[in-house]
């Protein structure tokens, strides 16, 4: 049975550098009835997956699909494309953003309607040095404390 490894992130475990290598690498990667298609994307982190199924209200500082129709028929295109291989995904947004228990349900139907199972891949972090990951990101994004 093919499979989906979905990434998830969550946010501050290292999730971009290891979007990144992949992104940069995946013609190595990928080959032989694995699929990482980078083509739907703007970039490694893949933000726009968890449009699929968010209310735009929760797509609040995220890059979105200029035509949302058309990047909703690529992707099923490339699921059903690649209904016989492995294929990758990668974002975090799908760990931070996609909290509702429906949503989740939703974005799960759609990637499996081609038979893929899905893998979930996902580190942790100890939750003090989390903690302080996202301070010192906030303070240098220009973020202070009131």
């Amino acid at each position: 049975m093919p499979k989906i490894f979905l990434h998830i992130g969550v946010e501050k475990t290292g999730s971009s550098s290891i979007q990144d290598f992949i992104f940069s690498n995946s013609k190595s990667l990928f080959t032989g009835g694995k699929c990482y298609p980078d083509y739907l994307f703007g970039s490694s982190n893949q933000m726009e997956l968890s449009c699929l199924v968010l209310d735009k209200e929760f797509m609040v500082n995220m890059r979105v699909p200029d035509d949302f129709d058309e990047f909703r028929r690529q992707f099923i295109e490339c699921l059903y494309i690649n209904r016989e291989n492995d294929l990758y995904f990668s974002s975090e947004h799908l760990s931070s953003r996609m909290v509702n228990p429906y949503d989740i349900q939703c974005f799960l139907d759609l990637v499996t309607m081609y038979g893929h199972q899905i893998v979930l891949i996902f580190f942790l972090r100890d939750p003090g040095e989390w903690i302080r990951s996202h301070y010192l990101q906030y303070i240098a994004s220009g973020g202070v404390l009131t």
